[in-house]
């Protein structure tokens, strides 16, 4: 399957690499969107790669090895998601400069590992595949630790997306260490007064009463991780823990104030506009015995909290499927399937088993709260609201599709082939997502 990229692109390419002295051919408007929201934020966006593509292109006529124009080429590329047009500059770079290699390397792979999720996302699996391998096999020559440390960079893989794509459990690790160590060396930029200390380790001692907190970006949005926790955090009893929720997210209290149910007394804190050092002092004033993570390396973390040591003991919970990676997070709550007795090399933090599992979700929903359950129509009618056939099973999945894979989506073809009537409800991010998606089931 071809990917063109799109007109600009194109023309920028056309004058760039392949010389020519006819006039470039006229661009083509971009397609019109849904919302004419979103079309004036992609005219917009147009507008000002217009902008920046002239300034190149005059750059280049006078000065065609001005690396520094590739550079910027390479930039807007990047803002833009072309990273096929990416690619193909900073191999032009490499050609025209050879010196440059280290810096090459560098950029080709997080271009590689941008163009692998890409290709994810619309379920090309395919180019995926072939993709990773390239980028994979440029860690396991050492392209990337040496052209990392070089530059002073974190390895070009998010810890999350390690987890999604095919790395082995040590490459995982190894990918959660190096961005907990950027974290750990975050901190030297605002250190604390004085050290940390935990005087209040003899209330509990003396009242036998766990004073737990839990930092996440996550408590009380529409969040699975959220929506799971905060049934738990009202079933603690208030005889043995004072609970506490650490917002570092400024919309969290809003959110939460707006819970029918309450907040079931847990005491919130709002550490969105602290800083690192801020946030630590805030929760050791809490006199804090646990402290608990439920982000890990994800969206909205604020792990350098956890780096000052705020608390005796830090743990993570929930957020995250593999280890933190880092020496100031003490234990690691998991289950036997999911961290595995063998699997233990692969944590820095100790595992600690929860039966049956470490997941934890509410049941305690009212069912006539629910968006799509009305006691005024029938289900057939909100099945026809939502696009789906009036009977048979719905089958859902709303994960984001950069999780999915062709073993998956070939299951589930078995399991709609075998259930008569079934139908598969999913994301569909474009028209061509969807054709992908049609020919793997």
């Amino acid at each position: 399957m071809l990917h063109q990229d799109p007109p600009l692109l194109a023309l920028l390419l056309s004058l760039l690499f392949l010389p020519s002295s006819a006039p470039p051919a006229p661009i083509a408007p971009s397609p019109s969107l849904p919302s004419s929201r979103y079309r004036m934020a992609d005219e917009h966006k147009m507008a000002r790669l217009h902008m920046a593509a002239g300034e190149l292109v005059e750059s280049l006529a006078s000065d065609p090895l001005d690396l520094g124009a590739y550079s910027r080429l390479e930039v807007v590329c990047k803002d833009h998601g072309e990273h096929n047009s990416r690619l193909r500059i900073l191999a032009t770079m490499q050609r025209l400069s050879p010196d440059i290699a280290s810096y090459v390397r560098v950029n080709r792979a997080y271009a590689l590992g941008d163009r692998v999720f890409w290709h994810a996302k619309a379920c090309r699996f395919e180019e995926r595949e072939r993709d990773f391998v390239l980028w994979r096999g440029m860690w396991e020559r050492g392209e990337w630790e040496e052209a990392m440390s070089e530059h002073g960079m974190t390895l070009p893989v998010l810890p999350f997306y390690s987890l999604v794509f095919p790395f082995t459990m040590q490459q995982v690790f190894t990918v959660s260490r190096a961005w907990s160590s950027r974290f750990a060396n975050n901190i030297r930029s605002e250190p604390l007064p004085s050290p940390f200390g935990h005087p209040y380790l003899d209330d509990f001692a003396r009242e036998g009463k766990l004073r737990v907190g839990f930092v996440s970006s996550d408590l009380y949005r529409i969040h699975p991780v959220g929506k799971s926790i905060n049934a738990l955090l009202r079933m603690l009893d208030p005889n043995r823990f004072e609970v506490f929720g650490f917002l570092v997210v400024s919309s969290q209290l809003d959110e939460a104030s707006q819970l029918e149910e309450g907040t079931g007394g847990v005491l919130l804190v709002d550490l969105s506009v602290e800083s690192s050092a801020e946030g630590a002092i805030s929760i050791n004033q809490e006199g804090v015995h646990i402290l608990i993570d439920l982000n890990g390396h994800t969206s909205g973390v604020r792990m350098e909290i956890f780096a000052h040591r705020p608390a005796p003991i830090s743990i993570h919970y929930m957020g995250f499927g593999a280890t933190i990676g880092a020496d100031f997070i003490d234990y690691f709550m998991s289950d036997p399937v999911i961290g595995t007795p063998e699997l233990s090399q692969h944590y820095s933090e100790k595992l600690v088993y929860l039966p049956p599992s470490f997941y934890t979700t509410s049941y305690r929903y009212d069912t006539s709260k629910l968006p799509f359950v009305s006691r005024n129509t029938t289900y057939r009618e909100e099945r026809a609201a939502a696009g789906l056939p009036g009977g048979g099973v719905v089958l859902c999945n709303f994960n984001h599709l950069h999780k999915t894979s062709r073993r998956m989506w070939a299951t589930w073809g078995r399991i709609l082939k075998e259930t008569p009537g079934s139908v598969l409800w999913t994301l569909n991010d474009s028209d061509e997502t969807k054709g992908n998606i049609e020919a793997e089931l």
